[in-house]
């Protein structure tokens, strides 16, 4: 995710949203200095990118490194933007939002929409999106940010101090990948390859196997796949389940044992093979299990683990199949439950799957699996159907602050990746909330049949009687 949200400007840039209510106005002034403080605490939203050109005996390559600006010089630099969008209608505004351009070279902006007064609740409504490179920002990380940035929002309105406001900032950590690879020893394999010279073959076999691989898979898996991408641009198709539903949903998923995670997975594997089912039966017959992927946090496998406080991108992702050969929802949510309690608590040997990527550098790594340049080769990539990104349950202490949070969820563009759809899944404050974004190659019609058949499936299974 780091490497390809570097390389390909644009995909999986991640909007992190946030609904306030309040009884005073929300001056800019005082976004503007809550985001001020944040920055100065954190590295990353300090960070620039800069361009270094290397050259060897093999020609000249560009390599892309973190600048971290001073925190006394980022006050000029932070990207705060106002749209005239009313903020509860922020939904309009969604693509523009996690497009836009930042002005400043930051890998972050901020988009305060128009204050909306509520008559009947007395209550001012405000939104604000925070739309970050995912380079430098999970999911997780992200909604901590949202956490952080709401108690120094209340801290200035209410003149008081956020608890190690006034500490020096956090020293940049190195890249979750570089955490994890520094704990890995030196293999037997690793030095054969850097001293004998076998670094090079090694590289041209595995590629040789990613050409042979991409060269056996269709190039139009389903027929609602379409041959170029999709100018068109739909609304953002997402769900904010009240704190009864919420509630009601994990209760009914404890009863049967399973996480919520594992039955979104369930729900969004139904709901594709039902659609497949709808398009093409004989595709459908053909079908024995379906690829999905889900995303968690890699934090559990650095040592020694990062201050609690600390914003950073320590993304993991594991794929999860899924067989097509039973419509019961519970077993399948409890076998996805399974697969994932494997992977999370018996734990794995993360540095060992890393490893592989290490013949690649990050710009061949985004060159031989992202090309976007190259229709054929993005639909025969679309072996992963789903991919589940949930950031898990957050409550945010603001019962007594002037600013108060009302909504929380985050989305992230999914276009740049081989998948046919991306699901972002977070409950803070009791509030559950469902994002679903399909690949551009998926017409708007088909993703909007998706969706629907995800709510209701999710819906219909966690029902009480």
């Amino acid at each position: 995710m780091e490497i390809f949200s570097n390389e390909r400007q644009g995909t999986t840039n991640s909007c992190y949203v946030m609904t306030l209510h309040s009884k005073k106005e929300l001056k800019e002034s005082l976004v503007r200095d809550a985001l001020l403080r944040l920055a100065k605490r954190q590295p990353l939203l300090r960070a620039v990118i800069k361009i270094v050109s290397n050259s060897s005996w093999f020609g000249q390559n560009n390599e892309s490194y973190f600048e971290i600006i001073e925190p006394s010089k980022i006050g000029d630099m932070i990207d705060l933007t106002t749209s005239d969008v009313n903020a509860y209608q922020w939904q309009k505004a969604w693509y523009d939002t996690v497009m836009g351009q930042i002005k400043t070279g930051l890998l972050w902006r901020t988009v305060l929409f128009t204050e909306e007064y509520l008559p009947d609740s007395e209550n001012y409504v405000n939104t604000i999106i925070f739309r970050v490179n995912h380079c430098i920002i999970d999911g997780v990380s992200g909604m901590n940010l949202c956490k952080q940035f709401l108690s120094y929002l209340n801290s200035v309105a209410e003149n008081t101090r956020v608890r190690g406001e006034d500490g020096p900032s956090h020293e940049l950590l190195p890249s979750f990948y570089a955490i994890i690879s520094n704990t890995r020893p030196r293999s037997f394999w690793k030095n054969l390859q850097a001293y004998v010279g076998l670094h090079f073959i090694y590289k041209f076999m595995k590629r040789l196997k990613l050409c042979i691989l991409l060269a056996s898979k269709s190039e139009k898996p389903y027929p609602f796949f379409m041959t170029q991408p999709s100018l068109e641009v739909c609304d953002l198709v997402y769900k904010v389940f009240s704190e009864t539903h919420t509630s009601q949903i994990r209760k009914v998923c404890r009863s049967k044992g399973v996480t919520v995670t594992g039955a979104l997975m369930a729900a969004a594997h139904k709901a594709f093979c039902q659609l497949i089912r709808n398009q093409d039966s004989v595709i459908a017959k053909e079908q024995e299990k379906l690829m999905h992927m889900f995303a968690l946090s890699g934090l559990r496998f650095c040592e020694p683990k990062p201050p609690a406080e600390y914003l950073g991108n320590f993304l993991l992702s594991e794929m999860l199949p899924m067989f097509c050969n039973t419509d019961d929802f519970w077993s399948m949510a409890q076998e996805a439950t399974k697969q994932i309690h494997i992977i999370i608590r018996e734990g794995k040997n993360v540095s060992a799957c890393l490893a592989g990527f290490d013949i690649f550098t990050p710009k061949e790594l985004a060159d031989e699996f992202q090309s976007p340049l190259d229709p054929k080769k993005k639909l025969s990539l679309f072996n992963v159907h789903n991919y589940i990104s949930s950031a898990g349950a957050f409550t945010y202490d603001d019962s007594t602050s002037m600013y108060k949070l009302h909504e929380c969820l985050y989305y992230s563009v999914p276009f740049g990746f081989a998948s046919f759809a991306t699901h972002f899944n977070t409950t803070v404050n009791g509030k559950m909330s469902w994002v679903i974004l399909c690949s551009k190659f998926v017409p708007g019609k088909i993703e909007e049949q998706f969706a629907a058949l995800c709510f209701d499936i999710l819906q219909k299974e966690t029902r009480q009687e």
